[in-house]
């Protein structure tokens, strides 16, 4: 009798525990409309207690990037293509990369200018509106002669998002090694260490 009681009440305390542990307070958020893209691409960031997730593909040889942004309770701050001034030919403005840094989510913009001669890469804000700031953090920026061999250039964040670095490769020319330029960055998009590189032995 008593072990059969000490088993009722254990039954009863775990119907007990699952019970109050159940009790999981939800909030529902709003509707958002998915962009489908056949051979699109999807990232997923966070920051400032905001999430994004973006959709990227390419629209008459242009990538593109579409943004859905939530708050903390679900609701929708954004739906819509990110837009920038993309200027004039020979001067050009491209978003070539988003990323979460501290608590700021960036577009990464590459700048052809052709009369100058200078492939420039910044950073611009993107609010959780899914505006794209004007105002901007030059990174990085390589000389080049022909837009079609104008370099490349990159941009990744460390786990913690506390480290940027960008990488520029220069413009190919023929039967020289390869060159790069390499810079990191803090949350503040203050730069802490940056070098030019040739890579030696990997002709171009």
């Amino acid at each position: 009798m008593k072990n059969y009681l000490s088993h009722y009440m254990l039954t009863l305390g775990l119907i007990t525990c699952l019970n109050v542990s159940s009790q999981v307070a939800t909030t529902f958020g709003s509707e958002s409309t998915t962009l489908i893209k056949k051979g699109a691409e999807h990232l997923t960031l966070s920051a400032g207690g905001n999430h994004y997730f973006f959709t990227t593909f390419y629209e008459q040889a242009t990538k593109q990037f579409y943004v859905e942004s939530f708050n903390a309770n679900g609701q929708v701050l954004a739906q819509n293509k990110l837009a920038i001034n993309v200027g004039v030919f020979n001067n050009s403005y491209s978003i070539s990369d988003v990323v979460s840094l501290g608590s700021n989510v960036y577009a990464m913009v590459e700048h052809l200018d052709k009369p100058s001669g200078k492939n420039s890469f910044a950073a611009r804000i993107l609010n959780s509106n899914g505006e794209v700031s004007t105002d901007e953090n030059v990174l990085l920026s390589m000389p080049f002669e022909k837009t079609m061999n104008s370099g490349f250039n990159h941009a990744a964040v460390s786990p913690d998002h506390s480290i940027l670095a960008v990488i520029g490769e220069l413009p190919f020319v023929k039967e020289e090694v390869a060159k790069v330029k390499i810079a990191l960055y803090d949350v503040n998009l203050n730069e802490t260490v940056s070098n030019a590189v040739s890579l030696d032995g990997i002709l171009t």
